[in-house]
């Protein structure tokens, strides 16, 4: 359950496997679409990823607009099925710190 104080915004599911870490049912009730708050909590997400060295996996429905924002979360296409998308984000590179 996702959740701001009190309030109920939607779902999601959040699993760290042996290689990498899968997100999905991922939804936020209509209200609280389109205002940032999903990117938001993705955000969040992929730090922790980060922070563990792991890609994010995920499948969404063909249909679904949730995937323009995948894609600018640095998501890619690695598969897919009649009726999902199958997408990967890798793990992110950390580069070093210069000076400067």
């Amino acid at each position: 359950m996702v959740r701001r104080g009190e309030k109920r915004l939607g779902t999601l599911s959040f699993q760290v496997l042996a290689g990498h870490i899968q997100f999905g049912e991922f939804y936020l009730f209509p209200i609280f679409q389109r205002e940032g708050t999903g990117a938001k909590i993705l955000a969040h997400c992929l730090k922790l990823a980060d922070s563990l060295a792991l890609s994010v996996r995920l499948e969404h429905l063909h249909w679904n607009p949730v995937r323009s924002l995948y894609k600018r979360h640095g998501f890619v296409d690695v598969g897919g099925s009649d009726i999902h998308c199958f997408m990967e984000r890798p793990v992110a590179v950390k580069r070093p710190a210069t000076d400067g």
